[in-house]
């Protein structure tokens, strides 16, 4: 999934986080999901890891860490891939092919396989098992095997992967925490329908090694774009299925439009509540029909055609529900900082209701309670200009 549907928050956090444009010294790269680079940066770190492996082809993670400097350029900088392209910056299907050609059979080279081509290839599982024999329990192979078990719709395998993943400790505990909290928002019984890797992964990660919400429903919109996938769904929560050409959905405008029409299908025909990540890209539902009937409940919104006590419930996740000690203080250096800072911005829209409303109502003390995690929030994500608005809401 990581391929295909990386959250546009973490897309727009690159704003916020700048790499050093000098950096020539190879360094661990990591996906945009986990740490956000420059697109200067991880050009650089092309650049070095390919002199790396010009003098040690046989290196492993150099072409891990070649290929993934490659990709979160791509994904960092569209419109300078073309200007930006030289011998550190090659087609990611030729890394693969250079890397099965100098190591054949290695974890790496099957690795970087994998993390490029779509899950749906030929060999796919057989090289996935393969990976996962040799990767002596490495945790960055274990969201695709998550994936895959979840696509196969194989709930004791997808959980047994998913505790093994919790067990490693690879997931940011502020990732864990900000998906803790969505699930507190959400009915036992509800759907969930999100949109990229961190909204998604945790959440499931979350039911099997935790066993919380278990009865909840997460479902990202662009793995549903997978007619297979998207057919057992549907299936199993008995919504009928969209009726469309394939042919007619292959680039990313019209995958744009599926997932629209994949969104609009279940907040019609689901019988059970359906709630909306407020991690998803915002294009999916700016349609006036739809915009009108959601409703911000926390860390979601509720789809509903009814209106409800929206503040109500908000103040009872803040009051009662949401660990949120973890916005304030972090007692571990994690290099996942900015990506959980820029997701802990989910909070601010409920935040601002909530100071608002204790401003009106002369709660004080809670007043000064939210004044402070909006503070938190905003300074943390480089929000300091907008922290003071933000601040004088009653």
């Amino acid at each position: 999934m990581k391929k295909q549907i990386l959250s546009a928050l973490m897309l727009i956090a690159t704003i916020f986080v700048a790499g050093s444009l000098s950096a020539q010294q190879p360094e661990k790269v990591y996906s945009i999901v986990k740490e956000v680079q420059s697109f200067e940066w991880y050009q650089a770190q092309a650049k070095a890891w390919k002199t790396v492996l010009d003098n040690d082809p046989k290196n492993g993670p150099g072409w891990i860490y070649y290929y993934t400097a490659n990709r979160m350029a791509r994904l960092t900088d569209r419109s300078r891939w073309e200007a930006g392209r030289g011998e550190y910056f090659k087609n990611l299907s030729d890394i693969v092919d250079m890397a099965g050609k100098t190591m054949p059979g290695t974890y790496e080279s099957i690795y970087i396989k994998l993390y490029n081509n779509s899950i749906d290839y030929p060999d796919y599982e057989k090289d996935l098992l393969r990976a996962y024999e040799l990767s002596r329990g490495r945790a960055e192979i274990l969201d695709e095997i998550v994936l895959y078990y979840e696509v196969k719709r194989n709930g004791e395998k997808r959980s047994e992967f998913s505790k093994q993943w919790f067990r490693s400790n690879d997931i940011p505990a502020g990732i864990l925490n900000y998906n803790y909290n969505v699930l507190q928002t959400l009915d036992d019984d509800a759907i969930i329908l999100t949109g990229g890797d961190n909204d998604t992964y945790p959440l499931w990660v979350l039911q099997d090694a935790l066993g919380l919400k278990p009865g909840v429903a997460v479902l990202n919109i662009s793995l549903l774009t997978k007619e297979d996938y998207r057919k057992k769904i549907f299936g199993e929560l008995q919504i009928p299925e969209i009726q469309f050409n394939a042919e007619n959905y292959k680039d990313q405008d019209s995958l744009s439009a599926l997932r629209k029409v994949i969104l609009a299908q279940v907040f019609a025909k689901a019988k059970r509540p359906v709630y909306l990540a407020l991690t998803t890209d915002t294009r999916y539902y700016l349609d006036a029909d739809i915009q009108k009937d959601l409703y911000l409940t926390g860390l979601a919104m509720r789809y509903q055609k009814k209106e409800f006590d929206n503040l109500g419930v908000i103040r009872r996740h803040f009051e009662n529900d949401y660990l949120l000690d973890y916005l304030k203080v972090n007692f571990a250096a994690d290099p996942s900082a900015a990506v959980v800072a820029q997701m802990n911005t989910g909070y601010l829209p409920s935040l601002v209701k909530l100071c608002s409303h204790y401003g009106l109502s002369g709660e004080s003390e809670k007043l000064a309670k939210v004044r402070q995690l909006i503070a938190a929030i905003s300074g943390k994500a480089g929000y300091e200009k907008v922290m003071k608005e933000y601040n004088n809401c009653e």
